[in-house]
């Protein structure tokens, strides 16, 4: 199956799948570090490492809420963009946090746990919109190749 078919396929994926598609590869990847915390640091690692976590997935999950409002042909560039605010937001509002008011989270790496999770999202979003950019793309193409048709009549087809 082509790639462009499979993100087109992810367009038909609910509120709830959308967000499974989202939580299943940060889970993941908690899986690998919040151990890695825990070795390093103790638990202020794994603090560090969960809180990371915790702050992109609410952001990610709130970025792809907002998607399913936008659809037509702008609506991959309308959704990164308005996405960016929160899946973007959380995590620097987070690390403004920790730096400022929680030095010991950020001596225990919450930065070095934070991109991670930040890419995965960022990378699970763009599939995402540009799933949507296909899929309305597709409609569009349709209906200009129908509009250009000469229309029936005195000047037209007859």
């Amino acid at each position: 199956m082509q790639l462009s078919k499979r993100l087109a396929a992810l367009q038909r994926l609910g509120l709830f799948g959308r967000l499974m598609l989202l939580c299943v590869p940060l889970l993941l990847t908690a899986v690998i570090l919040l151990p890695l915390g825990f070795a390093l640091s103790g638990w202020i690692g794994f603090a560090a490492a969960f809180t990371a976590l915790v702050s992109c997935l609410v952001g990610g999950l709130m970025a792809t809420a907002i998607g399913l409002v936008f659809h037509g042909p702008q609506a991959a560039l309308q959704e990164l963009l308005l996405g960016m605010l929160f899946r973007m937001g959380v995590p620097l509002g987070a690390t403004v946090l920790v730096l400022s008011q929680i030095p010991s989270l950020d001596e225990a790496g919450f930065i070095f746990y934070l991109l991670p999770f930040f890419f995965i999202s960022l990378a699970v979003h763009a599939c995402l919109a540009v799933g949507a950019s296909q899929t309305s793309g597709a409609q569009s193409s349709h209906a200009g190749a129908d509009s250009t048709a000469a229309p029936d009549g005195p000047l037209g087809k007859t």
